[in-house]
């Protein structure tokens, strides 16, 4: 397999732009390998595009299975970031993503807010990023346990400073000068905060928040249906998954939503819920595609912020050709994909 491939396979994932290749044995013994000569081309954007050995056609055996490891990177370093309030000339917010994990305060390489009612500090990525996991890094000369209890936020709102956005993790502790990772879920935002809901003095040594450029992207899923390739369209945004309006709603539409989730081409666009009502937010109405489009995000659409005249009894759904699709459930058998910093 080669890199043109991995890349491919990383970005479908939506696991960054760029992968690695290594020989690993299968996590499953005995799985059938489908795929073999996988080889991408620049122009291809999804798997099933790339050409290939016919399915199942291989003479591979277990211990011929792809790694792929998915590059991540520290998206913090390019940001700018603020404090609920400085302690003093040594503390200051732009040292969490300075890129140094010195530990020793007087380093310069820590943050210090006074003691405040909510102590938080924010990173301005200066773009919507998808955000896989965040790295703190505790300080290691004093006071390692007022980092405890503080909560990681993901977003794009700058409502109570950032500090009501969807929530990553919390954090329960971290020892003295080492450092902690906590899984994000794909959280998409443009402020990274660390906010101690109580009051304290917050202190951090290092923030790197691991991801990649997501900026207009609208990752999608199809629920409700009996196959992987049919039932109502959702999609991730502001940190929760929420439908579509049928207002609008066609095959065009239909097309590129098969198209961006590698399903072929597109045999129905269903609205009037078809596949049962979603929960939570509608996020978009009045989709207008032409069909060519490679991504939703790339079709005229208004996207809604809760307040929409359309309601769950409307959504949107598709039916997809690719029934065949149905086998890539099954590539896990020789695909594992990586996240790495």
């Amino acid at each position: 397999m080669e890199t043109n491939t991995a890349s491919v396979i990383c970005q479908q994932l939506d696991c960054g732009k760029s992968g690695t290749v290594s020989n690993t044995e299968s996590r499953l013994k005995g799985a059938p390998n489908w795929l073999d000569i996988v080889k991408c081309r620049p122009h291809d954007s999804t798997l099933w595009q790339c050409p290939s050995s016919p399915w199942g056609q291989n003479k591979c055996d277990d211990g011929e299975v792809a790694l792929i490891t998915c590059e991540q990177k520290n998206v913090a370093l390019k940001g700018t970031a603020t404090q609920s309030s400085q302690y003093d000339s040594y503390g200051a917010a732009g040292n969490a993503i300075d890129g140094n994990r010195n530990t020793k305060y007087t380093g310069g390489s820590c943050t210090h807010t006074k003691q405040d009612s909510k102590p938080w500090w924010r990173v301005d990525l200066q773009d919507v990023f998808t955000v896989t996991s965040v790295t703190i890094t505790n300080r290691g000369d004093c006071c390692s346990e007022r980092i405890d209890g503080a909560e990681i936020r993901v977003g794009n709102s700058l409502d109570d400073n950032g500090n009501q956005n969807p929530l990553c993790a919390v954090v329960p502790s971290i020892a003295a000068g080492e450092s902690s990772s906590f899984q994000c879920n794909w959280t998409m935002g443009r402020y990274v905060n660390v906010v101690l809901p109580k009051p304290g003095i917050l202190t951090l040594c290092e923030v790197e928040v691991n991801g990649h450029d997501s900026s207009g992207y609208l990752p999608l899923r199809l629920q409700g249906g009996n196959r992987m390739c049919s039932g109502r369209v959702e999609l991730w945004y502001e940190g929760s998954w929420g439908t579509i309006c049928d207002d609008l709603w066609d095959i065009n539409d239909a097309q590129v939503v098969c198209r961006q989730l590698g399903c072929g081409t597109a045999l129905k666009a269903h609205g009037n819920a078809a596949f049962g009502r979603g929960n939570g937010p509608i996020w978009l109405n009045e989709v207008k595609c032409w069909g060519s489009e490679l991504h939703l995000r790339d079709c005229p659409h208004s996207l809604q912020d809760h307040r929409t005249s359309c309601s769950h009894k409307e959504d949107a759904g598709v039916t997809c050709e690719g029934e065949n699709y149905c086998a890539a459930l099954s590539l896990s058998a020789w695909i594992s994909v990586v996240s790495t910093v």
